[in-house]
């Protein structure tokens, strides 16, 4: 079973008093991972 990742970063832009005008896109990023994401971790 293969595993990916999907990324999208977003820039908010406000006006001066802090309203949201606009979402703009800067970048994207897929990758494979190399472990299962869905392991637990340590137990105490």
């Amino acid at each position: 079973m293969r595993f990916t990742r999907h990324n999208r970063i977003e820039r908010i832009v406000c006006d001066l008093e802090g309203n949201e005008k606009r979402r703009e896109f800067v970048t994207e990023n897929h990758a494979f991972l190399v472990y299962n994401p869905l392991l637990e971790g340590p137990q105490n």
